[in-house]
């Protein structure tokens, strides 16, 4: 709320009541126009009602008004190795995103003393053993490039040859 620099009272929003008319010129605000002391207090109320009540329950049908198609928290479906591995538990214990998880689960899957694990027990030794993440990530980063660079290959590096320019054929 506006406060009078000189009396140090405060003063009304335009469009209150008692707020003095706006001088010539200046936009007036139209009757039934935003006052904020009566059209954002029930807005806030409302909204401060909805972050009390927390998310609806698993199972719970949303509110209605509530947006629709809103992406759950967690979304293990994405973890899947093309294998069919679920490795949720190495994306949540590490947190990393799904995609690195799956490589992360690949990479330690060439190392023989973690080939055969379930992604539970590799994601608590790789939370637990700095040194091994590391070893891990290395390898799943190795790949990466190697994926990269054997795409490389594929694509050819210039224009299709020809005739020489300019010479003589």
């Amino acid at each position: 709320m506006p406060i009078d620099p000189v009396t140090g009272e405060r003063l009304p929003y335009p469009g209150e009541p008692g707020a003095p008319p706006a001088p010539e010129g200046e936009a007036q605000v139209p009757e039934g126009g935003l006052v904020p002391s009566r059209d954002l207090k029930p807005l806030m109320d409302e909204a401060d009602r909805i972050l009390a009540e927390g998310p609806p329950a698993e199972g719970e049908v949303p509110p209605e008004g509530a947006p629709e198609g809103m992406p759950p928290e967690e979304a293990p479906s994405e973890a899947m190795t093309p294998d069919g591995v679920d490795v949720s538990a190495i994306a949540e214990a590490l947190e990393v995103d799904a995609d690195q998880a799956i490589r992360l689960y690949e990479a330690a899957q060439k190392i023989p003393m973690l080939a055969g694990q379930s992604p539970e027990e590799l994601a608590q030794m790789l939370k637990d053993d700095f040194q091994l993440r590391m070893r891990v990530e290395e390898m799943a980063a190795e790949g990466e490039d190697q994926a990269q660079a054997a795409e490389t290959m594929m694509t050819p590096a210039g224009p299709p040859a020809g005739p020489p320019m300019g010479g003589v054929v």
